[in-house]
């Protein structure tokens, strides 16, 4: 009986290491979701079109609550150099 706590007890560690995880990645899967589309957004819109500057949304519903922070800076000219 002891023989059989003992494997039951180091199952369930791994179990809860094991389900963890899994949560661990279900999020990295919908914030690179919320990233993404965040992205085909910007990549949709003119360049003219797009603002400098930042803009905040806070989503707090649905299944991945978040907070989303965009930073527009101004492209810096001519940082190409001619080669001669």
């Amino acid at each position: 009986m002891v023989l059989l706590a003992v494997a039951v007890t180091s199952l369930a560690a791994m179990m809860y290491s094991v389900s963890q995880n899994g949560m661990k990645a279900t999020g990295n899967a919908y914030r690179n979701g919320v990233l993404m589309q965040e992205v085909n957004r910007l990549e949709g819109l003119p360049y003219d079109s797009v603002a400098v500057g930042s803009s905040y949304v806070t989503v707090s519903g649905g299944s991945y609550p978040h907070t989303r922070t965009i930073t527009v800076a101004q492209p810096v000219a001519n940082v190409c150099k001619d080669r001669q």
